[in-house]
């Protein structure tokens, strides 16, 4: 802040004019949102959210939301107008997320998608607060106000999060629980370490890839703890079917990921299917699911960037990413960097690889929430190049979050820009480490 004011020539009320100014256009964008979300959540039925709630719904019965294929006879609170009958399930989701989305099925399906609408604000809310707390200079905290917040808040990609009735932002939260409890080594709090990052990694899977760096890292507390977390909730998600239904997750998913390799087969899906023999009804519990927001973003992975195709190059590159992520988070562990260095490389590594998914839209660019704060927090301790390069990338992100400006292309670009900003702080807090004297001791 004080560099803004010496560069407009700027007097201390001046400054705090600004602060006023700034923290009233973050607070206006983040009330134009909500009242955008309401709109959309009245108009739209959360065609991801349906796909979720379903998957919740048959695994509350006791039924395998995997294999399911809804019949006309079938009850509707089980049908999905989205979904191919016959085809593979649109729950290509964990059974513990699935029994997350249960929680208030008891609701109706209308009053519901208000709720989970209002959970992910508040999600989004507490996540850049938490996010906050890890940033310890005022400057910077200004800085992450207005330009993350504010651009975030505003966007398109965070509108079609709520829209569609994602999830990314509950496990932006968690990672920002994490985060916040990472410098904690005495108290109560500091046993909870480990314990959110599990949560994370039983609603989404590919958050292991952080569980397996911090253990290389040698954070091997807090690995542990994640890992009994994910285990005890994936053995309680599965108590209503059964441990099969595991078999018939994977199953389910090699179906879609195959289906999103021959995407540009048309025929593909009447030929390992068969034809489409019936229809959930499109109006179906107060809402016309056929009905959805404009998706201006497109799927930023190798396979979606070559149209369905790359599967063995992305699975390649996925290999490789993960064993170079693995060998700088054992440098890291030897030359016994701090928690805050080793948990960002470790959740830059992660990021990087939904790269190497089959499919990523632009609303879980949320996910960079609590990842840009902590990034903020290495900010000061950066050579000047670092600085400038990998500034000038998160200003560009920035600036091609702004709504009017969303598109595939953009889409594109914005991911770029972000993955750049935190690769090269990545790539510096390797680079910049020095093996710690008792490892120099062992290998001489």
């Amino acid at each position: 802040m004080m560099s803004i004011a010496r560069l407009f020539e700027l007097d201390g009320r001046s400054v705090r004019f600004l602060r006023v100014y700034v923290f009233c256009a973050v607070a206006l964008c983040i009330l134009a949102g909500v009242v955008v979300s309401a709109g959309d959540v009245w108009t739209f039925g959360g065609i991801d959210f349906r796909a979720r709630l379903v998957g919740a719904r048959l695994l509350w019965s006791g039924i395998d939301p995997y294999s399911y294929v809804w019949m006309p006879d079938d009850p509707l609170r089980f049908g999905d107008p989205i979904a191919r009958y016959p085809g593979p399930s649109r729950a290509t989701y964990p059974p513990p997320l699935l029994a997350f989305y249960g929680l208030f099925d008891w609701l109706p399906y209308t009053v519901q998608r208000g709720v989970w609408a209002m959970l992910e604000w508040a999600a989004f809310l507490t996540t850049a607060a938490l996010s906050l707390r890890l940033i310890p200079t005022r400057s910077v905290r200004f800085l992450f106000v207005a330009a993350v917040i504010a651009f975030m808040a505003s966007s398109h990609y965070w509108r079609l999060h709520v829209e569609r009735g994602q999830y990314y932002v509950f496990i932006a939260l968690l990672l920002a629980i994490e985060l916040v409890l990472l410098d904690m080594s005495t108290g109560w709090r500091s046993r909870l370490r480990g314990v959110a990052l599990g949560i994370a990694c039983a609603l989404r899977p590919t958050v292991g890839l952080v569980v397996l760096l911090l253990w290389l890292g040698r954070d091997r507390t807090v690995a542990v703890r994640a890992l009994a977390t994910a285990a005890v909730l994936a053995v309680l998600a599965t108590l209503p079917v059964g441990g099969s239904m595991w078999l018939s997750y994977k199953a389910n998913v090699d179906a879609i990921s195959e289906w999103v390799d021959h995407y540009a087969e048309t025929d593909y899906a009447d030929r390992t299917f068969g034809p489409v023999t019936h229809t959930a009804p499109t109006v179906i519990e107060g809402y016309d699911l056929t009905r959805s927001l404009e998706a201006r973003s497109r799927n930023a992975t190798v396979q979606g960037l070559m149209n369905g195709g790359g599967k063995p190059l992305a699975t390649a590159l996925l290999l490789v990413w993960v064993c170079m992520s693995a060998a700088m988070l054992v440098w890291l562990g030897r030359c016994r960097a701090s928690r805050r260095t080793v948990a960002f490389v470790s959740l830059v590594c992660m990021v990087v690889s939904d790269l190497f998914m089959p499919i990523r839209f632009g609303y879980a660019d949320v996910l960079f929430l609590p990842l840009a704060a902590l990034g903020m927090t290495l900010w000061p301790g950066l050579p000047r190049p670092v600085r400038v390069v990998a500034g000038l990338m998160a200003a560009i992100a920035c600036v091609l979050s702004l709504p009017w400006l969303d598109s595939g292309t953009i889409t594109v670009a914005r991911d770029v820009c972000m993955f750049a900003a935190c690769g090269i702080l990545a790539l510096w807090c390797v680079a910049a480490a020095r093996p710690h004297p008792s490892a120099l001791a062992a290998s001489a």
